[in-house]
């Protein structure tokens, strides 16, 4: 987004957002809404305001707003301010995902046995038929795995093909290896 967007919504709010010089700026009128009682919630990819207000004769002022954060920029990284009934979100461009590449080994590693689920390796098992694993290229990159390959012996190929990785996967812990196939006859 390179030029400022204001938005009305249902609720009232007017939300203008922009990108410029690396930052993601987002403002959001609240009025009514004392920034002692604004919490900000932040995940992957989405900020969430919330707040209430007690104003005279038993009336509330209300604030419950979540906005999707541009993937280029660091939701985690956010800095937010009210004032005068304003707030502004400023979201730091996210830095380059470091690619990793993946060797294919010849052999499989043993398992170690996993205590719990969580400790339990995701496993993605695609068929190379005629390509060795020299020839194979795994590399991943922000939360995707790329596949890809061409056999110089056989010209087999494979992909390219990505695979997004589950949220919780550690890039840096991928290990790739050949399994032999097993014949099945009837």
């Amino acid at each position: 987004m390179t030029d400022a967007q204001t938005l009305r919504h249902d609720r009232g709010f007017n939300t203008s957002a922009h990108a410029a010089d690396g930052v993601y700026t987002v403002s959001l009128e609240a009025p009514g809404v004392a920034a002692s009682d604004v919490k900000i919630e932040v995940d992957a990819s989405h900020i969430t305001l919330r707040g209430v207000t007690k104003v005279a004769d038993h009336g509330c002022c209300r604030l419950d707003y979540t906005l999707a954060i541009p993937q280029a920029y660091d939701a985690q990284a956010a800095t937010a301010e009210v004032a005068d009934e304003l707030i502004t979100i400023r979201c730091p461009k996210a830095a380059e995902p470091t690619t990793y590449r993946i060797v294919v080994s010849a052999a499989p590693e043993e398992p170690a046995d996993p205590a719990t689920d969580e400790e339990r390796p995701y496993a993605l098992t695609l068929i190379a038929t005629g390509i060795a694993p020299a020839d194979i290229e795994l590399t991943a990159k922000g939360g995707a795995l790329k596949v890809h390959g061409r056999s110089k012996r056989t010209g087999a190929s494979l992909g390219p093909r990505v695979y997004k990785l589950p949220r919780n996967a550690d890039a840096t812990r991928i290990a790739a290896c050949r399994r032999k196939s097993t014949a099945c006859s009837r």
